[in-house]
């Protein structure tokens, strides 16, 4: 693992910054999803597969993954979120992203058949139930994967699953299944983006968006005072991922 995917990775996972990233991306900067209600989990997402007969696993791994729970419709809501740090464009981001997200759906079918076969709940089921393992009121936790840029370029690579494909056939693709990515990128963002970041993490990707522009970053650093009282760790992200010599004092 390289010194960026280390940095970026220690700073996310601070859970008041995890939390900013997606009350940006999903709630526009409001507050919902609380620090204090976020809970890390194992990011290895693990499924065995049958390949003619013999098991075959597969074994990869998220950068982050933490669970929370919310009040959604005056009703208590339950998230799965997995944040996955670039310092580029990765051409094959749809579906490396839908593999996680749809491994993830797997292991919670895996776990709600083990609890009905731990509980033996199958009477009054019917046998499509008794055979899926799955009930057909059982429900799926929402699984989120979040992809941030922490580059100064714009992404310029496939952001949903169909982008990918060869093929160009209309009546063909509207029968393909799709997948999107969620994506921040600096250099896509303006002002009132990053003014919607409630911890550092907006005056570190308004540094990254400035960093190639000396004048505007110029005008950044003498009026965004928060830069001049960043935690340790922020700092270090734009020192890595900028590759900048400008002094940053940190708390």
């Amino acid at each position: 693992m390289g010194k960026v995917d280390i940095t970026t990775k220690a700073y996310m996972r601070k859970n008041a910054v995890f939390a900013d990233a997606f009350n940006y991306f999903i709630y526009g900067g409001k507050q919902v999803i609380r620090p204090d209600r976020l809970h890390e989990m194992d990011p290895t997402e693990i499924a065995v597969l049958l390949d003619q007969g013999n098991p075959k696993a597969i074994m990869k791994f998220r950068d982050l993954l933490k669970k929370t729970t919310f009040m959604s419709d005056d009703k208590a809501a339950y998230l799965i979120m997995g944040i996955e740090n670039e310092s580029k464009t990765r051409y094959a981001e749809p579906v490396k992203n839908g593999l996680y997200d749809f491994l993830r759906y797997a292991a919670q079918i895996q776990q709600t058949e083990e609890r009905h076969r731990r509980e033996k709940d199958w009477k009054g089921r019917s046998s499509g139930e008794f055979l899926s393992g799955f009930y057909k009121d059982d429900k799926l936790i929402p699984v989120i994967t979040l992809v941030i840029l922490f580059g100064t370029e714009k992404w310029d690579g496939p952001r949903t699953l169909q982008e990918m494909m060869s093929i160009q056939d209309p009546e063909i693709r509207k029968y393909v299944a799709d997948y999107q990515i969620n994506l921040i990128e600096p250099a896509a963002m303006d002002e009132k983006d990053l003014a919607k970041f409630q911890s550092d993490l907006g005056s570190v990707l308004g540094f990254i968006k400035y960093a190639n522009d000396e004048a505007a970053l110029n005008n950044l650093l003498s009026n965004d005072m928060s830069l001049k009282r960043l935690g340790t760790e922020a700092a270090q992200v734009i020192r890595v991922c900028t590759n900048t010599k400008i002094e940053i004092v940190c708390k």
